[in-house]
């Protein structure tokens, strides 16, 4: 451990969390200002890390440029060991950025493969956690949204002509669409 990273653990250590039983719940303000004290340690902490490597870093490219009179071989050593420092902090911000976004979005950090996570926009990250997130849709603007079933099309009946209707059928369709026309006529 370096002497910055020895720095930020004695700095940012937490105190011991007394025994279970002796403390009352937690409220919601409580855990979400735990939540950004974590949070804001994993900050420091990788922001430490990411300095001292910038640091080494700058160290190697001011000894190469300072390096005139060093042989090939030594200044192949120095930009071999220069590309295997900046690899490392590459790969240290994508396991940073990936673990903070696997806190924020875990069902997305499932269903994709890492690289693709970390490289993917929040936005649609943020929709593709609330379509993977069961219940979801009962909790946010969708609930209220109903959702109309497929009706089977209409179809409208071909009225035979009166040249084929009974006179039964014809006194039904009179009865059904005159009434009262049925009654000044009287009984038959």
């Amino acid at each position: 451990m370096t002497d910055a990273q020895q720095a930020v653990a004695t700095e940012t250590a937490t105190p011991e969390a007394p025994a279970e039983g002796s403390q009352q719940e937690a409220t919601v303000e409580q855990v979400e200002a735990e939540w950004r004290n974590r949070v804001s340690q994993k900050d420091r902490a990788h922001a430490a890390e990411a300095k001292t490597l910038r640091q080494q870093i700058a160290a190697l490219e001011a000894e190469a440029k300072a390096s005139d009179g060093r042989t090939a071989s030594e200044q192949d050593a120095v930009k071999l060991e220069n590309e295997r420092l900046r690899k490392q902090l590459a790969e240290r911000d994508i396991a940073y950025a990936l673990a903070v976004r696997k806190a924020k979005y875990p069902g997305a950090a499932d269903a994709l493969d890492p690289e693709v996570f970390v490289a993917m926009d929040e936005a649609k990250l943020a929709g593709l956690e609330s379509r993977l997130t069961p219940g979801a849709l009962e909790e946010g603007p969708l609930a209220t949204r109903t959702m109309v079933p497929a009706t089977a099309p209409r179809t409208t009946a071909v009225p035979k002509p009166l040249s084929e209707k009974t006179s039964a059928e014809l006194e039904a369709d009179l009865a059904r669409l005159a009434p009262d026309f049925l009654r000044q006529l009287g009984p038959r």
